[in-house]
């Protein structure tokens, strides 16, 4: 799994586009949201140790419905890798005292749970330890990326054992996709277990150079300011040239 862009709260123009109505169920003593579409971003686990830092003090969130706290990987046995100091309280108290969720982001050996059952159990039963233990609302899947028809299926039967996991509508249930790879994505299939899928846009940047300047899909810079075809829609519609 690769490591998200550092630093700051990256504010998910990962293309949000749901598959569920967007619709926040406070938990008991919570806010109820406000917002009336979902908006979701990455708070990430070093940005706290950055210079500048940012931590959760500085997280606006009555402007979110989401965090995706990123990110735990699973190792070749099962096991969780946990960065000192990843666990938070107060990203989950503070998020809930907005009736925000905060979701963990998660991948890592995904051959390891592809060819072994007992692997992929052991995942699955850290993954909601991990969950439950510490207050999370959900999972987001990070998988960088499916490559082949094997891959393609087993992503649906990932999911399909997460929500077995985290049922619905306690948990939500999440996945990064890349614009370009939809080919190894079941859309039919995997909408039927999550939520709403997270479109990675991101690292894309067309037209224009081959290698990314924004993270903005909808709007132009100085450098492109020709970015018609770089939006949601496009990203979507086309293949995108992505660094």
């Amino acid at each position: 799994m690769e490591s998200r862009t550092p630093s700051t709260l990256v504010l998910s123009l990962l293309l949000l586009f749901g598959l569920s109505a967007i619709v926040v169920a406070p938990a008991q003593g919570q806010q109820t949201q406000r917002l009336p579409k979902r908006l979701v971003a990455d708070y990430t686990a070093g940005s706290k140790y950055e210079n500048p830092p940012y931590d959760v003090a500085q997280i606006p969130f009555r402007e979110l419905t989401h965090i995706i706290h990123a990110g735990i990987p699973w190792n070749s046995d099962g096991s969780l890798s946990i960065p000192t100091g990843f666990v938070e309280p107060d990203l989950i108290k503070k998020a809930h005292q907005n009736g925000v969720k905060v979701m963990l982001l998660t991948g890592g050996d995904f051959a390891a749970i592809e060819t072994s059952p007992q692997i992929f159990d052991t995942v699955l039963e850290n993954l909601q330890s991990f969950v439950t233990t510490n207050g999370y609302d959900g999972i987001d899947i990070d998988w960088e990326f499916p490559s082949d028809g094997v891959d393609r299926a087993f992503f649906v039967t990932l999911m399909t054992r997460l929500r077995d996991t985290f049922p619905s509508p306690q948990y939500t249930l999440s996945a990064d996709m890349a614009p370009w790879n939809g080919a190894f994505y079941d859309l039919d299939q995997m909408k039927i277990p999550m939520d709403f899928f997270n479109l990675m846009v991101y690292d894309c940047a067309a037209p224009g150079p081959a290698s990314a300047n924004s993270t903005r899909p909808s709007s132009g810079t100085r450098a492109t300011p020709d970015r018609g075809s770089a939006n949601p829609e496009a990203a979507i519609s086309r293949p995108a040239t992505c660094s």
